[in-house]
């Protein structure tokens, strides 16, 4: 028979993976949180390969749980895992793997910005002791329009938040404060939905027939087609194309 302290040293074997896993996966949620409040364009810094990555952990674990764990801690009957050693090992390779070919995922996003006396608040209370007025609120918040959408900042497509508060002359989490406070949003959807607003202009403007869309969306800022899809399909409901040829029919219609 199994003695009981291998069965609960197996127990506990099986049972504290998951738990780090569950830990990681909250841990990647929040560091791509966190690179949406600072960065316009995250694509190749975001963790969402791990977080898959840690999935698959998690659904081979709990298949070999069933098939090890629990023969040997209610049937006293040994099975052999020695599949389950190499799957994981497999997917821990794959990790490192991944983890080796994203410049700067060791390094935080723009840690410097935020103040060491917000930088571990709940989220929600992030900015409780920011000491920003309506007044201030709102004046921060016409320069960074000014500089959005007059100066037309966003055209470039490794704009940082780091940038925006040069160009205003701010400090960075007070401009984080008013996207995610007052505007309800993040610097990086703020800034793509300006992107957008760009390109529909251009394709009003009949800039459409003369260059490519994916054209207008580089030099909108775009730096990714995959991106400028997506988000395009986001803020409009249809696809780039989908969208011209609309405007391109109701040109027609008014001739």
């Amino acid at each position: 028979n199994a003695p009981f302290i291998l069965k609960t040293c197996l127990a506990m074997e099986y049972l504290l993976p998951p738990v780090f896993y569950f830990y990681l996966l909250k841990l990647g949620y929040k560091y791509n949180r966190q690179l949406k409040q600072n960065f316009s364009a995250i694509e190749g810094l975001t963790l969402n390969w791990l977080k898959w990555l840690l999935i698959m952990e998690l659904l081979s674990w709990f298949i070999f749980f069933i098939h090890s764990i629990l023969p040997i801690y209610f049937f006293d009957k040994f099975t052999d895992y020695s599949l389950q050693v190499a799957f994981s090992s497999v997917l821990s390779i794959a990790m490192a793997f991944f983890g080796i070919r994203r410049t700067g995922i060791f390094v935080p996003p723009l840690e410097e910005n935020i103040p060491p006396s917000i930088k571990n608040d709940k989220e929600g209370q992030s900015y409780s002791r920011s000491g920003l007025s309506e007044k201030r609120i709102k004046e921060i918040g016409d320069k960074i329009e000014e500089s959005v959408n007059i100066r037309k900042i966003f055209i470039n497509p490794e704009l940082t938040i780091s940038m925006i508060a040069k160009d205003i002359d701010e400090k960075p989490h007070h401009i984080s404060q008013i996207f995610n406070q007052y505007y309800n949003t993040s610097f990086y959807d703020y800034i793509n939905s300006s992107r957008i607003e760009e390109i529909k202009h251009k394709i009003e403007e009949g800039e459409a027939t003369e260059k490519t869309l994916l054209a207008l969306a580089m030099e909108s800022g775009f730096n990714s087609k995959a991106t400028f899809n997506r988000y395009f399909k986001k803020c409009t409901g249809k696809t780039p194309s989908e969208y011209q040829k609309m405007v391109s029919a109701k040109r027609l219609s008014r001739n």
